[in-house]
């Protein structure tokens, strides 16, 4: 069940039909995935749902995110979903240049539910 352990995946449509499908495949496999979709509901619900498998699915105290600066409809989701933002957690990519607003990464937490 661990075939995609540290593999990270982009699923675009991953918040409803296939692309949902997919990207709960690759979750199950062990893999990380980011989630875009245009429908903003959809991309909420389809998030929720992966947060209720992990607390089904795996023993951790904690989920953890990232995402850039920049994008606020990511951390924005992160925050309706009750996630807590980590500002001592938040780096720089060190693969991005300086000045590009990619580089900021910011890290968001939640514990697991009593």
């Amino acid at each position: 069940m661990a075939q995609l352990s540290g593999k990270a995946a982009v699923v675009t449509g991953g918040a409803s039909g296939i692309g949902r499908a997919v990207a709960a495949r690759i979750v199950a496999e062990g893999g990380r995935v980011a989630l875009w979709d245009k429908d903003e509901g959809r991309t909420r619900e389809a998030a929720q749902a992966s947060l209720d498998w992990a607390w089904a699915n795996i023993d951790a105290a904690e989920i953890v995110a990232i995402t850039v600066q920049d994008n606020a409809a990511s951390w924005g989701l992160m925050e309706r979903l009750g996630m807590v933002r980590d500002v001592g957690g938040e780096f720089d990519h060190p693969l991005v240049p300086e000045g590009d607003p990619l580089r900021r990464h910011i890290l968001y937490r939640i514990a697991r539910p009593a």
